[in-house]
């Protein structure tokens, strides 16, 4: 009878693993969206916009410049126009590939917000201040970008700056980066 519910079980479960219709690890499945309810933001546009999506999904297209060399947890995609480019952070997924430079890829990320008011930097410039107490030069390098931060907070009348930025919940290669030819010659044309 035992070996009868093992074969059992383990039929049930094969058959249920062979009609398993899991999308593709890439695939968007968070609230059944699909990648036409998901709005379309062009590089060149994605700082002007950002404010509009903070907080929500977005999809973005470019060609990868870079991926981050030691932790992959990084890229940066060219617009059109290669004068404009995005970071975007590896979010949901693990890390990106080195094989991705060159690569046209379309990304779906979620628009995130950092916002520094007066409090922040004040906090930001403590912690500076005690984890580089023993440095030479006592983080004078962060302490100047957060008096810059300051700064701009100050004349810009607002109580708070943000800062957006992208992290990746999937992405498609649309097109693969071209393979670089060698210029070793092979055994038989020696």
């Amino acid at each position: 009878m035992l070996k009868k519910s093992i074969f059992l079980f383990a039929l049930v479960f094969g058959i249920m693993a062979c009609n398993n219709d899991n999308p593709d690890a890439n695939a968007v499945t968070e609230n059944d969206e699909t990648a036409s309810e998901i709005p379309t933001v062009k590089v060149e546009e994605f700082e002007a916009r950002a404010p509009e999506f903070a907080g929500q999904k977005i999809m973005i297209s470019g060609t990868v410049d870079h991926t981050c060399k030691h932790s992959g947890k990084r890229m940066v995609i060219l617009g059109e126009n290669p004068d404009y480019s995005v970071k975007i952070e590896a979010g949901a997924i693990d890390q990106f590939n080195r094989e991705l430079e060159g690569s046209e890829v379309s990304v779906i990320a979620m628009v995130t917000e950092l916002r520094m008011d007066m409090d922040y930097l004040d906090n930001w410039e403590q912690e500076i201040l005690k984890n580089h107490a023993e440095d030479p030069d006592g983080g004078a390098e962060q302490l100047s970008i957060i008096e810059n931060h300051r700064a701009d907070l100050k004349k810009s009348g607002k109580n708070q700056l943000s800062f957006y930025g992208l992290d990746c919940v999937s992405y498609e290669v649309i097109t693969a980066a071209p393979i670089p030819e060698t210029t070793e010659k092979k055994e038989s044309e020696m």
